[in-house]
């Protein structure tokens, strides 16, 4: 679908529960947080540092795979305290307009220009 973050937007979470080894740079965590959602997903690759915010904080909760599988039971309590603790909702959904800053054109933009201005100098 071309409009992904339209749906996304409808929802509570962005939910990518991966069992892909391979999983480096998940852009439904970037669709959703543009969406303002905070994100459930699988602790691979970048994904728990792509959520972190400049204090440290998530938007969102990873969960780590147990002997390559998604934990069922560990990501249905997740879901359920989510879904019936609306100040655990809230307090990782506070955290999504600044973690979603950071995929921003303009700050993207930025950090290569800094890269390539270090690359130069030397």
């Amino acid at each position: 679908k071309s409009n992904v973050r339209d749906y996304l937007s409808t929802a509570d979470i962005g939910f990518l529960p991966s069992e892909f080894s391979g999983e480096s740079f998940p852009l439904l965590i970037i669709d959703s947080l543009f969406s303002g959602r905070p994100v459930v997903c699988s602790n691979l690759g970048e994904s728990a540092e792509m959520l972190k915010t400049s204090s440290g904080d998530s938007a969102g909760i990873t969960f780590d795979l147990e002997n390559g599988k998604v934990p069922v039971e560990k990501l249905s309590k997740i879901l359920i305290i989510l879904a019936n603790d609306n100040e655990k909702y809230q307090q990782i959904l506070q955290k999504v307009p600044e973690a979603a800053e950071k995929f921003l054109i303009d700050s993207v933009a930025e950090k290569y220009i800094e890269v390539y201005k270090k690359v130069f100098r030397k």
